[in-house]
């Protein structure tokens, strides 16, 4: 797992989903001096964020406090102790080889959400778990069906609930898009749509068990491959559906 990942799950973990989402195609590289630091041997040092020109622009932008929340996530993954790098700073710089068409929409700019999106995170997600990366393919479903949420949320001019619980954000998207079940729908629709509301509650409690600092000691559940596949695959019918309903509102 990259720094990068370590550091989206520790701002996750303390409830700042979106901050983290600002962070979802960047990569990090930490920069070591010639400069002792006040631990024994340790380096003065620069952490680097570099992300796409819009992402750079968002981080760049962001209040003190916000960037002081990123900065004791990056040193939560590199503390400071003896002969180790002393993290002083975190900047944000612009990277070109990254992959734009990705777009986080749950940042401030959002745009669209695709198919294609859809399909690249999930598919990102599925290398995952051939890698053997289980909470990476969780961390990377939790957030395409996040960021759907707040697509749909968005699309309906409304601000999507920012307290990091899918639970909260899929309760708007069902009160927006009036998705409830009714007498006047056909049973078997209301029953696919009760088995959409557990698919939805699981994904969120898999954030907590299954994918980042929540899950140490005793409540962290260990997975298989198949179950991280129907994660994925889970994930990903849940943001297709809501897609399709929110373009069959255009």
């Amino acid at each position: 797992m990259d720094d990068i990942e370590k550091i989206r799950r520790v701002l996750i973990s303390r409830n700042h989903a979106k901050l983290a989402d600002l962070l979802i195609h960047s990569e990090g590289n930490l920069s070591e001096s010639s400069t002792y630091g006040n631990y024994l041997f340790s380096t003065i040092s620069t952490y680097y964020i570099k992300s796409p020109p819009k992402e750079t622009d968002l981080l760049n932008a962001l209040s003190a406090m916000d960037k002081q929340i990123i900065f004791d996530a990056v040193i939560s993954v590199y503390p400071y102790r003896d002969h180790a790098p002393e993290i002083v700073n975190v900047e944000y710089q612009i990277s070109f080889d990254s992959d734009e068409e990705d777009l986080s929409p749950e940042t401030p700019a959002i745009k669209d959400v695709s198919r294609d999106y859809i399909v690249n995170l999930s598919n990102r997600a599925l290398n995952d778990i051939e890698n053997g990366d289980y909470d990476s393919a969780i961390t990377k479903s939790r957030t395409l069906v996040e960021e759907v949420f707040c697509f749909a949320i968005e699309k309906q001019n409304q601000e999507p609930n920012d307290n990091g619980k899918i639970d909260d954000l899929y309760k708007q998207v069902k009160n927006l898009y009036h998705m409830h079940q009714d007498a006047e729908t056909d049973v078997r629709i209301n029953n696919l749509l009760s088995g959409l509301n557990k698919i939805v509650n699981s994904i969120s409690q898999m954030r907590n068990k299954g994918s980042d600092a929540h899950g140490l000691g005793n409540r962290r559940i260990n997975i298989k491959d198949y179950h991280a596949r129907l994660f994925v695959n889970s994930s990903r019918i849940v943001a297709d559906f809501i897609l399709a309903v929110v373009e069959n509102r255009k």
